[in-house]
């Protein structure tokens, strides 16, 4: 993991969580997208966090962040 990266609250946050981050992946206006490991059933994902508190608290930005994953959640792909 290069920690110059990936914010430290962000790796600590996921490990509770059984997750290893391990990259960057991009970086856009509501947030940043990070590639990490789920322990548990030993696969890739990608995981996305809102990086300002404008954002983190704006209601519509949060529904937007939620429709994203439900969406997201449903794709099933061999890469």
């Amino acid at each position: 993991m290069n920690s110059d990266l990936i914010p430290t609250e962000y790796a600590t946050h996921l490990e509770r969580q059984g997750f290893v981050l391990l990259s960057t992946l991009g970086r856009g206006l509501s947030g940043s997208v990070y590639l990490a490991e789920q322990r548990s059933l030993s696969r890739k994902v990608a995981v996305k966090f809102f990086d300002s508190a404008f954002v983190r608290n704006e209601s519509a930005m949060h529904k937007r962040f939620v429709r994203e994953a439900k969406l997201l959640a449903r794709f099933q792909h061999p890469n």
